[in-house]
């Protein structure tokens, strides 16, 4: 009866899941403390919604509970792109162990639907890391981002369960971070 209950419980939960934002690809590789990341993930609401909820630096929490601090620490000029210095603090638990993960960045967006940016490793927790962002329409009420990354943390995680754990946390995590997107598209929308 139990086991009945909770199978009830995820299925319910798996179909929910398949009518809202849905992970479409999600990889993650790791050699020698080195990983590299790609996720692809489709969303409900049109493009320019999820791109200015996703661009909305100083907002960034409220996208999910791990980001406990977002903010613009200045703007830059290289080679006549604007480029903006964002500081975000994560807190993040492997097994037991939880802590406070700095990440410097400057971002920058080449060209529209598209987001670049580099980690600043002196002021971070990660010796080296770049990100690529792309916010592509799919139609008028669905949107696909794609999201690369190759990084190196300064942080210990263990290397036989490192990039399970990183997987595991970035596809629970981004589920979580595309309902809030959705949720904010939503309730954006609703209000003229």
């Amino acid at each position: 009866m139990l086991r009945r209950f909770i199978t009830g419980l995820l299925l319910s939960g798996l179909l929910f899941s398949l009518q809202a934002g849905e992970v479409q690809h999600a990889r993650v590789n790791y050699k020698d403390g080195d990983y590299s990341i790609d996720i692809s993930v489709k969303i409900n609401g049109d493009k320019d919604t999820i791109y200015k909820i996703a661009t909305d630096y100083k907002k960034l929490s409220r996208l999910n509970d791990l980001i406990i601090e977002a903010s613009l620490v200045n703007q830059l000029d290289k080679d006549g792109n604007p480029v903006v210095r964002r500081r975000m603090v994560t807190r993040t638990c492997v097994m037991s162990f939880c802590f406070n993960a700095i990440l410097i960045e400057d971002l920058w967006e080449p060209e529209s639907g598209i987001i670049k940016s580099v980690f600043i490793p002196e002021q971070s927790d990660f010796s080296y890391g770049e990100a690529i962002w792309q916010v592509l329409r799919i139609d008028d009420a669905h949107t696909m981002i794609t999201f690369n990354s190759t990084f190196k943390p300064n942080f210990w995680i263990p290397p036989l369960i490192g990039p399970l754990f990183i997987k595991r946390m970035m596809l629970n995590q981004t589920k979580i971070t595309i309902n809030n997107i959705e949720k904010i598209a939503a309730s954006e929308k609703a209000v003229p």
